[in-house]
């Protein structure tokens, strides 16, 4: 995997930046360019993100709700070393950590707060997007997808599941969500052929 970007591990500029939150949030990802590669069949996956400007072959170009360009790119390791993903925004609208809540196959499920830095308060300051590896023939994606109905939810109330059958190469994505009735639950599914929600209760 090449690094498209032949400066040092960290020229985001951080002696200009003043707000602490995204003091922290600018800590340099750790890249291991000194691999040795093929890579391996599996790899250990830190789930929190880094804010960086670099890109690779694995990046890929999305948009948020107010059509602001987002690139997310992964950077694999041998393990024992951790890989890890990095996300370029504009840096005003970076509000926390992005953070992966779940993968299937070559399906990453991000969660990335836009908003003001330090501001991620409010469930609608999330944006939920989906990762598709790339292939040799493909280049990897990124899709936002719709917000969830409910907007309140654990990372871990999350699942993503890729669904192949007769060609048809879709994902869903669950929530299961407790109901206000004692032992019940509500199951909100996103299937990425309709983009939309349902609920099943």
């Amino acid at each position: 995997m090449e690094d498209d970007d032949h400066s040092p591990p960290h020229d985001d500029g951080m002696s200009s930046v003043e707000h602490p939150f995204l003091r922290m949030v600018l800590i340099p990802p750790p890249i291991h360019p000194d691999d040795p590669g093929p890579l391996p069949g599996s790899i250990l996956l830190d789930p929190e993100g880094y804010i960086s400007d670099r890109t690779n072959d694995t990046t890929a170009d999305g948009f948020t709700k107010d059509g602001k360009l987002i690139q997310v790119t992964f950077w694999a390791a041998h393990p024992p070393r951790a890989s890890c993903f990095t996300v370029k925004l504009d840096r005003s609208a970076i509000g926390g950590m992005p953070k992966i809540l779940c993968t299937d196959e070559d399906l990453v499920l991000l969660r990335v707060p836009i908003c003001a830095p330090g501001c991620n308060f409010h469930p609608e300051d999330n944006a939920f997007f989906v990762y598709q590896a790339g292939t040799k023939d493909k280049r990897p994606s990124l899709q936002l997808i719709p917000p969830p109905p409910v907007l309140s939810f654990s990372d871990t109330d999350a699942g993503l599941l890729r669904y192949r059958f007769r060609r048809r190469n879709i994902y869903y994505i669950a929530l299961l969500r407790w109901a206000s009735a004692d032992g019940q639950y509500n199951l909100h599914l996103l299937d990425s052929k309709s983009m939309s929600w349902s609920l099943q209760s």
